[in-house]
């Protein structure tokens, strides 16, 4: 677990052990996903498929599947880049 501070202008600086473990370097991006039980997570968009798995297996219940299939083609068009 680590905290991070929010600046005047939105900007979250992401812990150096978090970043290596998504494998964010500078300009990378990261999605944010919210649960209806009101959970956030946030998702490296350098990830691979399979380790979203969970993810959207998990979304499933909570987004129709036109959306999970947007956000799933927009991942594997950022991979693709």
């Amino acid at each position: 677990m680590a905290e991070a501070y929010v600046s005047s202008d939105g900007v979250v600086t992401i812990p150096e052990k978090f970043r290596a473990a998504l494998r964010l370097e500078q300009g990378g991006r990261v999605e944010f996903v919210q649960f209806k039980d009101g959970e956030l997570t946030m998702i490296a968009l350098t990830l691979p498929a399979k380790a979203l798995q969970g993810v959207i297996a998990r979304a499933e219940d909570e987004h129709s599947l036109e959306q999970i299939d947007h956000i799933v083609a927009r991942r594997v068009a950022e991979a693709a880049k």
